[in-house]
């Protein structure tokens, strides 16, 4: 039996509770009072009055070995995350799909694997960026039908150029599976995108990158997903992969409801040779040869940080993009996304400066800094 009892800041639904106790018990938040739970004395108790206690956060776009991502970026508050796979060969997409599958299965991992985002393989080839067009192809059913049946239940988020053909097809099959289509590496048309969402396509992948340009007279993709209120738009608020104002003209769009942040990190992708690692680490994003960007290095409490910096918005708005939105897109609000009583205790304990002090998930402590 687990048994943990905060106090500190808690960040609720309706605003920031101050000097509030969380008590949660077996992996669940039990109680969140001003007051001193009662018969809580078997509880392992933590004085954090001078932090905040935040939810956990939810990153679906999270490339690399997943062991490695689990362990690193529950350091920075991230609970719950979707491993996604880029176009990759179908033997080793299979692989992948079996091993990622028999680690969500893991319960003492720092950080939960939720499910899969596929990346690819259906993309338009000329909006490549980072994935290698050996492997882009042409949407075969057949085939999307085997990656489900062998993923059992696991595909969460399928990201998809809705030009190609077939892709009405494919959209219909997602939506059925319970599987989120989403814009990605697309020069869709306006036309063609409104048909993709009036379908069930409502999310868009790393929103302005790879995506075909703003036009005033072929306002394309991004004119359908800025404009239409049902499309939820992931974006990697890193400072490199877009300009901050396009954040600003985002939140203008869509408010704070429809925006999901992601890190779209490629911290641990095999694929990436050292020299580009080291540039990585050292710009801060991963670039082609050409120098285009093709990945970042970037973590969730880093990305609410800039949300608060670039957008000017409250730590509750800014939190919201990484937890509650994210959790409502995938259809898991009722579990995660929020501290209420009743929900998965996917915490994140962070100082006034928003360094994460200690990450707790389902009720796991899986992370403490050494002077806490």
């Amino acid at each position: 039996m687990h048994r943990i009892l905060l106090k500190g800041d808690v960040l609720s639904p309706e605003g920031i509770l101050y000097n509030h106790f969380l008590f949660c018990e077996n992996g669940v938040i039990e109680e969140i009072s001003s007051k001193y739970p009662r018969a809580k004395k078997k509880a392992k108790f933590f004085d954090t009055k001078k932090f905040f206690i935040l939810p956990g956060f939810i990153d679906l776009h999270l490339h690399g070995d997943p062991i490695l991502s689990a362990k690193y970026f529950s350091r920075f508050g991230t609970t719950v995350f979707l491993s996604t796979l880029p176009s990759i060969r179908k033997d080793s997409l299979i692989k992948r799909i079996n091993a990622i599958k028999n680690l969500s299965l893991e319960n003492k991992l720092p950080s939960r694997i939720l499910g899969i985002h596929l990346e690819g393989p259906y993309i338009n080839r000329k909006m490549a960026g980072a994935q290698n067009k050996r492997f882009i192809k042409e949407i075969d059913l057949k085939e999307v039908k085997l990656l489900i049946k062998k993923s059992e239940g696991l595909i969460r988020i399928v990201s998809l150029a809705p030009e190609l053909d077939n892709s009405s097809a494919l959209i219909r099959l997602l939506v059925k599976n319970n599987i989120v289509p989403a814009f990605a590496h697309t020069d869709a048309t306006l036309k063609q995108s409104i048909r993709a969402i009036n379908q069930g396509m409502i999310f868009s992948t790393h929103t302005f990158n790879r995506m075909g340009i703003l036009h005033h007279r072929a306002p394309g993709v991004l004119g359908a997903v800025l404009s239409d209120d049902r499309v939820f738009c992931e974006i990697i608020l890193d400072g490199l992969h877009i300009n901050p104002v396009l954040f600003k003209i985002l939140l203008r769009c869509k408010g704070v409801d429809k925006i999901i942040l992601s890190t779209d990190s490629i911290r641990f992708e095999d694929s990436i040779r050292a020299s580009q690692k080291r540039d990585l680490a050292r710009c801060g994003v991963y670039r082609l040869e050409n120098g285009e960007i093709a990945g970042s290095n970037l973590t969730m409490i880093e990305a609410i940080t800039n949300a608060i910096k670039y957008g000017n918005l409250s730590l509750k708005d800014a939190v919201s993009l990484a937890t509650i939105n994210p959790a409502r897109l995938l259809g898991i609000d009722n579990k995660k996304g929020s501290l209420e009583t009743g929900k998965d205790a996917d915490m994140v304990i962070a100082d006034k400066d928003l360094n994460v002090v200690m990450t707790i998930c389902e009720g796991r402590i899986t992370y403490m800094r050494n002077d806490k």
